[in-house]
């Protein structure tokens, strides 16, 4: 059986980010960004109230993207979110 990519399984339970280490999150964030998802991912995080996981690495790569948070809602969440949807079926083939 093949393992589901690292992006997916955030996505689908955001807790996992507890878990990751430097290496961990160095891929999650790239496979976020190839997948145009890393704005989505900072906002799945947020509601999660995981942000306090995140590492001050990542976190400094995310505080120039965290003025598109507001952004993140509504009609862009919407369509950010159904881009995860054809994301994770593609991923999970």
């Amino acid at each position: 059986m093949m393992r589901l990519p690292l992006l997916v399984r955030v996505l689908r339970d955001p807790a996992a980010v507890r878990g990751l280490d430097g290496v961990g999150w160095d891929l999650l964030l790239r496979q976020a960004d190839a997948a145009n998802l890393d704005a989505f991912l900072l906002v799945l995080l947020e509601d999660a109230g995981l942000l306090d996981a995140v590492p001050a690495g990542p976190a400094r790569t995310w505080s120039g993207r965290a003025r598109a948070r507001p952004a993140m809602r509504g009609p862009r969440a919407t369509r950010c979110a159904r881009s995860a949807r054809r994301w994770m079926g593609w991923a999970c083939r």
